[in-house]
Formats: C-alpha cells, sequence, structure tokens
C-alpha cells in the first residue's frame, strides 16, 4: 500500500465527522444513571440555587464537578479517537478532537439526550439553556457527575461510543508497555548502607523549675457547631431542590418594647417546626431547626 493511500484513508472525511453525531449513524449509548444529591445538583440551574449552601463532602459543589468533568471529557474523546483505526496523523487527530468537541456536537448530544428537559430553572432563564455556555456547562455536569459516581473507566466507555460506536474500553492494567524491551531494562543499583548511629552526647543535668506564679484562665469550650450553624437558609435551599412547599405563620405576645416571638414552619401543609425568640428572625430560625431535624436532613450538616 502506497504512502499516499493510507493518507487518503485518514483524512477527515465529512461522513466520519457524521458520524461522530449521536443522531446519526449509530444507536446512542446509554447515559449511567446518577441518583441522590449529585443528580439534583446536576439538573438544578444557577437561577434557583442558594448560593450559600454548603459544601458537600463527597464532591464539593456542581462547579467542582463541571470543572472536573470538561476535563474528563477531553480526555475521553482524545482516547477514543486516538484508539481508532487506522491511526490519524498528528494533525488530523487535532483536528477530530476540536471538531467533536464543538459547540454544535456538544449541543446535539444534549439535545439527543433531552438534558434540557431535566433542569429545574426560574421561567425566566429556561430560553438560555440553549446558549453554548450554558449547554457546554451542563453536558460537562453530567460527565463530572458520572465521574464521580462511577470512575473514569464508565466515563471513557460512555465517551468512547458516543465518539465512535466501534470503541472498545480497555483496563490501563492490561495494556502491554511497548515503550520498553524487556532486555534493556537495568535495575537501579541498591542504595548505600545507612552510616553507623552517632552515639549521644550524656544528657545535662535537669534544673530545677521555677514555681508557677500565674495561671492562664482556661478557654470556654467551643460551642457545637450543629447547635450554631444557621439553619434558615439551608433549609429554604433542601426545600427548594425537591419542590417541597413551605410557609411561616408567626406570632408576638408582650409588650411592644420587648415582644415574644412564635413562628410555625409549614412543610406541605403539616406544621414541622415551632420556633420561639425575642425576634422574630431568631424564632424562624429555631423553628428551621426543629423542621429540619424533624425532616430527617440533620445527617448532611
Amino acid at each position: 500500500m502506497s504512502a499516499s493511500s493510507v493518507r487518503t484513508s485518514n483524512s477527515p472525511q465529512p461522513g466520519f465527522l457524521k458520524r461522530l453525531r449521536p443522531t446519526m449513524g449509530f444507536r446512542l449509548p446509554p447515559l449511567p444513571s446518577l441518583d441522590g444529591d449529585l443528580m439534583l445538583d446536576v439538573y438544578t440551574h444557577k437561577s434557583i440555587r442558594y448560593s450559600g449552601a454548603p459544601m458537600n463532602d463527597e464532591y464539593g459543589d456542581i462547579e467542582r464537578v463541571n470543572a472536573i468533568g470538561k476535563r474528563v471529557l477531553a480526555v475521553g474523546v482524545a482516547t477514543a479517537l486516538f484508539e481508532k483505526k487506522p491511526m490519524f496523523t498528528a494533525a488530523e487527530l487535532e483536528a477530530h478532537i476540536d471538531k467533536t468537541l464543538s459547540d454544535s456536537n456538544i449541543d446535539a448530544w444534549v439535545t439527543a439526550y433531552q438534558l434540557r428537559e431535566k433542569v429545574r430553572a426560574a421561567p425566566d432563564h429556561r430560553k438560555t439553556l440553549t446558549e453554548p455556555k450554558e449547554t457546554r456547562h451542563l453536558f460537562h455536569s453530567v460527565v463530572g457527575a458520572v465521574y464521580v459516581q462511577f470512575g473514569l473507566s464508565v466515563v471513557q466507555t460512555w465517551i468512547g461510543k458516543l465518539v465512535d460506536p466501534d470503541f472498545e474500553s480497555s483496563e490501563p492494567s492490561s495494556r502491554p508497555n511497548k515503550r520498553f524491551k524487556s532486555s534493556e531494562y537495568i535495575p537501579a543499583p541498591p542504595p548505600p548502607p545507612p552510616p553507623p548511629p552517632v552515639e549521644a552526647p550524656p544528657p545535662l543535668p535537669s534544673l530545677p523549675m521555677p514555681p508557677v506564679q500565674h495561671q492562664l484562665p482556661s478557654m470556654p469550650p467551643q460551642a457545637n457547631s450543629a447547635q450554631t450553624a444557621a439553619f434558615l437558609p439551608v433549609f429554604n435551599q433542601t426545600c427548594a431542590q425537591r419542590r417541597i412547599t413551605v410557609s411561616w405563620e408567626a406570632t408576638s405576645t408582650g409588650p411592644s418594647h420587648a415582644p415574644a416571638w412564635n413562628v410555625q414552619c409549614i412543610v406541605n401543609g403539616i406544621s414541622k417546626g415551632s420556633g420561639n425568640g425575642r425576634s422574630k428572625q431568631l424564632a424562624k430560625e429555631a423553628a428551621a431547626r426543629e423542621a429540619f431535624h424533624n425532616m430527617g436532613w440533620a445527617r448532611h450538616i
């Protein structure tokens, strides 16, 4: 086979680039199923997300998931195209990677998987979901969530099949190392023996310590973070993510200059928490804390 025929077979062809589109040429590989708080964060738009929500113990927040998803997607696409036979030249490989990671191709994947339909967003922000920046953010977040929940091998298999239906994933440990021949391996020389231990000098004579004249005051015990945590914003954020209706009923008694407030937290029409305080805000915070525990969400704090 001549060099010219090999170059012609590997040059970028429109037909191959069309096969990269998930809606054309092959069956769409199944999207790994997400669950739990990770799924809620992926499909909750920033327009209804509470910016002060605490970081998740396992993955942090959705922006961290989006950042790792962007890098993992690039590695998955590059690996699938690098493994394709016949091999591409370096220039062809770069061209195919750029085409596969283009805005139009990522938009086609998001559309094929109907990812936008799963996103919960404010009504006036839904039209922005089709913008390239929002589309990339959504798909990168999905890829990052799959990586966090299942690991790199699952992401590589999914993305590899999405790029090339003939892609076969192989674990790194099963791929032979072809960089060096076994006969060329020269083991490193053993390390020199450690030097003999140096005899320690005799200890100095102990001197009497002067009596303590003053004792430092002891610090008060640190308050339990769970008791001082601001439950109200976390409670409202959790209710918004789970689409739970919450309302507040406040009453006050006593003189106007020193009223005593009572606030009831009503969740889906049922009182889940009650709080008292010298101000309406303090009573509301106490009611949110009690409702948060009664709803069984305290384990996430």
